[in-house]
């Protein structure tokens, strides 16, 4: 979806300074950044799923956490972590 990568890049160009082009293409550059805020967040976003690494997929603990930064208030817990292969709206490669 576009539109909501282009709130990702808008996100990540304030959040950390990302230099990205606003265009809604999910490309090299967007990945990467997406990889280095999951980095700087590990705790909140790999470590519920027991990864040790980014993966650059924008999904559930990546969106809670981008939410209660952008929205302090909200406070969002960590959700209930459904399998990206069992979830009918995550995108099938």
């Amino acid at each position: 979806n576009p539109e909501a990568v282009k709130k990702v890049q808008i996100f990540l160009n304030d959040y950390q300074n990302s230099g990205l082009k606003v265009d809604g293409i999910f490309g090299t550059k967007t990945d990467i950044a997406v990889r280095a805020f999951q980095a700087e967040h590990y705790a909140k976003v790999l470590a519920p799923w027991g990864l040790e690494a980014p993966t650059g997929i924008f999904y559930l603990t990546t969106q809670t956490e981008v939410n209660n930064i952008m929205c302090p208030p909200l406070n969002l817990p960590i959700p209930v972590l459904v399998p990206m292969n069992q979830n009918p709206s995550f995108p099938q490669f």
